[in-house]
């Protein structure tokens, strides 16, 4: 399973997102048909642009809580500590990626910026 975990600045469009994924997938020889699931975290709820890729996808987004990412946090390839401060984890987009998988789950594309969307990739079973 291919998880993408994101974050973006409030606002963000469809295009923007999409755009964001695409440039992570090709960094990695993957296409959109490879992604199972999109994540975020439990406050980007309601998020159109994210709504509008994950429908434009066909894929389902998974939305984390603060605990659930924290917990990530020695996992993470990243360490910003404006994140940690404003999201609880030191890289919400890996933190999500993670999140979305069983504890076996690897990191395998660390967070890339990408405009305002931040993205990483991780591949495992589902949690």
């Amino acid at each position: 399973m291919i998880s993408v975990g994101l974050g973006f600045k409030r606002g963000t469009c469809c295009s923007d997102m999409l755009s964001a994924i695409d440039a992570v997938l090709a960094s990695r020889s993957l296409r959109r048909q490879d992604i199972d699931i999109l994540a975020t975290a439990s406050f980007k709820k309601g998020s159109a642009g994210l709504n509008a890729a994950a429908e434009n996808l066909g894929i389902a987004v998974r939305y984390f809580d603060s605990e659930r990412l924290a917990a990530m946090n020695g996992r993470l390839a990243t360490r910003s500590s404006h994140s940690l401060r404003h999201t609880g984890t030191e890289c919400l987009c890996e933190a999500a990626a993670l999140s979305a998988l069983d504890d076996d789950g690897l990191l395998v594309c660390p967070r890339q910026i990408i405009g305002p969307v931040t993205c990483a990739i991780a591949e495992g079973l589902p949690s």
